[in-house]
């Protein structure tokens, strides 16, 4: 028999095993969390540019593990401080390469990528481990609300409207709202709501499942999130 033939008898089964191993390495890694942390829902399929010029995607949150919080760069109260408190997270658990943080957007008609990369570079915010997003309105309604199920209002809804009763039954159906406010507050016209947005940060798993939320001013909360974090993250 020639050598060759010889070699892909001894090879080929033992590269057959070798990739079957890393296939299951690697669906073990993607579904790897705690079973004691209870699934909230999955996030809708959805496209929507990013402070680092191009799109975030579904997919493209698989495999990590995120926490995510709603902002705009006009606020001036709770955003700062869930930016800070998040940017402390990162430091803690710096060698978590797994580990990643979206910020999205709430007021995307001001907040468009070149604005949130420099909102990004005024925070001094680790653009290897943050994204911040942004998009049609609509779009990021539908992966705030119905996704990451958080309440938000824009700036400008009239009473009465959807957006301002969204706002005024976010105190009630949670979690955590907080009314944020910019330079420009004042100019609202008589019936126009503030913006509003929940202060809670969410938890996604690597399969971008919601496995929890938690209040970003409550260090007992926060301590929870730590913890659930080394839960996902397998430390």
């Amino acid at each position: 028999m020639r050598a060759d033939g010889m070699n892909r008898k001894v090879f080929l089964p033992g590269f057959i095993a070798l990739a079957a191993v890393l296939a299951v390495g690697a669906i073990w890694l993607m579904g790897r969390d705690s079973t004691s942390l209870p699934v909230f829902g999955e996030l809708p399929e959805f496209s929507l540019p990013n402070s680092r010029g191009g799109n975030l995607t579904l997919k493209s949150l698989f495999g990590k593990v995120w926490v995510v919080n709603t902002i705009f760069t006009r606020c001036e109260d709770t955003c700062p401080l869930q930016i800070t408190t998040l940017q402390a997270m990162g430091k803690e658990f710096k060698a978590s390469k797994e580990l990643r943080f979206l910020a999205i957007s709430i007021d995307p008609k001001h907040d468009t990528p070149a604005v949130l990369a420099s909102y990004a570079r005024s925070r001094q915010l680790d653009m290897s481990r943050w994204v911040l997003l942004t998009g049609e309105e609509k779009a990021v309604a539908n992966l705030v609300g119905k996704g990451l199920r958080l309440p938000h209002a824009l700036t400008g809804a009239k009473s009465g409207s959807a957006g301002a009763l969204l706002g005024r039954l976010a105190w009630f159906l949670g979690p955590g709202p907080a009314y944020g406010h910019h330079p420009r507050h004042n100019q609202l016209r008589p019936g126009d709501n503030p913006i509003v947005h929940s202060s809670r940060f969410v938890l996604l798993d690597r399969r971008a499942r919601v496995r929890g939320y938690y209040r970003s001013g409550e260090e007992e909360s926060l301590a929870k999130l730590r913890g659930d974090l080394r839960s996902l993250l397998g430390q």
